[in-house]
């Protein structure tokens, strides 16, 4: 017999609900007690942690630091207290793909700025704002480089 096989949908919605939510108040609870000696190499050579969600929470919250930066890794568990509220009061998850759809373009475009005009200062953003605001910087410059000798800058008419 499957697991949750006699379970009603409505139910499993519920049970992913509580499971999301549950994964967002770990986060939380990591990111709101984390120490920046919680190094992975640390974590994992001694094992002794200062991070009250554990060993588990020391290595999201660092994984998230590095790759998102100090106020962006906040983005994921408000991300997944929204879906999971979402999921365990059975509202429609049309909507809210949109607004996340949105809402991650934004947080993307606007590390990406940050980084760019913040002096290339990777610590607000994380890696994935550096990557995206060293992408634009490159998309910028050659949009202004002018056309190379002997290279038509409009295509021929047919």
């Amino acid at each position: 017999m499957p697991l949750l096989g006699r379970v009603s949908v409505r139910r499993k919605y519920q049970i992913l609900g509580l499971c999301l939510l549950s994964i967002a108040l770990l986060l939380i609870l990591a990111l709101t007690s984390r120490d920046p000696r919680d190094t992975t190499a640390d974590v994992i050579g001694s094992g002794s942690v200062r991070n009250q969600a554990g060993v588990l929470g020391a290595l999201a919250a660092s994984g998230l630091n590095v790759a998102f930066g100090s106020l962006g890794a906040w983005a994921v568990p408000l991300l997944l207290l929204a879906w999971g509220w979402n999921r365990l009061r059975l509202h429609a998850a049309g909507e809210l793909w949109i607004k996340t759809g949105l809402g991650t373009a934004a947080f993307l475009s606007g590390s990406g700025l940050i980084f760019l005009l913040g002096g290339e200062n990777q610590a607000w953003v994380g890696a994935v704002g550096g990557w995206i605001g060293r992408l634009a910087a490159r998309l910028a410059s050659s949009l202004r480089t002018p056309p190379r000798r002997g290279h038509r800058a409009t295509p021929r008419a047919a």
